[in-house]
């Protein structure tokens, strides 16, 4: 119901409001926060290497757990690690790894994993090897089954807290980057 304009200031008659006005009021003023707080997920699947394809190359590991084996060519990493510092110039963490790794260069297969435990940046390899996942760029061994993997799932999510991306074999998770942190 309409009630005559009675002069007052706006302030008092949002204060005067009965309670169910105060209600809409109080959503509609939270709405942006409730909104932006929604998890958003988005999935896409992605075709991996297969073996002939990596026959004779010089491989680096970058994932060697109970489960899986997970190798890229030696070229592709040097790129990821190229276009990262290229593009963000003054990442100290990526340029030592990526020295670190070219210094092993005579090696037919380089353990990039182990070089960034013993560098304690294995966080760097972790976002590289992301990259190259997430572009097709890897051979994956799953190690129960003595197969290589065909696809990967890759996800990318938000949330009130964060943003990143989880790769998925099936439902075993092999990796984990979070992106940014939400304040």
């Amino acid at each position: 119901m309409l009630q005559p304009d009675t002069g007052m200031p706006v302030e008092d008659k949002i204060a005067t409001m009965k309670y169910p006005h105060k209600f809409i009021f109080l959503l509609l003023l939270l709405f942006p926060v409730l909104l932006h707080a929604q998890k958003k997920e988005d999935s896409r699947t992605v075709e991996l290497l297969d073996s002939p394809r990596i026959a004779g190359t010089k491989m680096v590991t970058l994932i060697d757990n109970e489960r899986f084996l997970v190798l890229a060519s030696y070229e592709s990493v040097c790129l990821s690690f190229a276009d990262q510092i290229r593009s963000n110039p003054g990442q100290d963490m990526d340029i030592a790894l990526f020295k670190a790794i070219r210094s092993d260069s005579a090696a037919k297969m380089i353990h990039a994993d182990q070089i960034a435990r013993e560098l304690k940046i294995f966080g760097r390899l972790e976002y590289r090897t992301g990259e190259l996942l997430g572009t097709g760029n890897c051979f994956i061994l799953n190690k129960k089954t003595g197969n290589r993997e065909k696809n990967i799932r890759v996800m990318a999510y938000s949330n009130s807290a964060a943003v990143g991306k989880k790769y998925y074999i099936n439902e075993d998770m092999i990796l984990h980057n979070i992106e940014m942190i939400i304040d």
